[in-house]
């Protein structure tokens, strides 16, 4: 089994739901992979969207596809089965487990939380104004919205 680590997991990772492929399917148009989940709901909302559809556009280029050319994955899954990542808390797993220990791990929520501080804005400059505006014409400055247009 392989040993890795979570920077290297983005080839095993579903452009549409971003978790570790569940079911990897590929369309073979485009050589595009997803879980058969995800691009089963995509192909769902499109038909959703137009009834009469009878092929599809993928996800991420657009490329036009027809249900036929959606085919499973085995080797990827495989692939994903025998890979074993260690976790941000230590823990080995295979990476086909990751999905559920991600959703569970203390270490990964809070680490999630501790980013979500450092980059969520803390306060809000008191000195920008937002209700007033320039003119673009005249050297006249704090206009409402009508004073703007009069």
């Amino acid at each position: 089994m392989d040993n890795t680590t979570e920077e290297q997991i983005s080839k095993y990772t579903c452009y549409i739901c971003q978790m570790i492929f569940t079911r990897p399917i590929q369309i073979s148009v485009c050589q595009h992979v997803f879980c058969k989940t995800c691009i089963s709901n995509s192909i769902a909302s499109q038909k959703e969207d137009r009834p009469s559809l009878s092929s599809y556009k993928c996800p991420l280029c657009r490329s036009d596809f027809m249900k036929k050319d959606i085919i499973r994955y085995n080797k990827l899954e495989k692939e994903i089965a025998s890979v074993v990542i260690t976790c941000q808390c230590g823990i080995g797993l295979a990476l086909s487990d990751y999905n559920v220990h991600y959703e569970q791990c203390a270490k990964v929520k809070n680490s999630i939380e501790e980013s979500i501080k450092r980059n969520v804005v803390k306060e809000v400059k008191s000195d920008v104004n937002r209700v007033t505006f320039n003119c673009t014409v005249c050297p006249l400055k704090n206009f409402d919205r009508k004073g703007l247009i009069k």
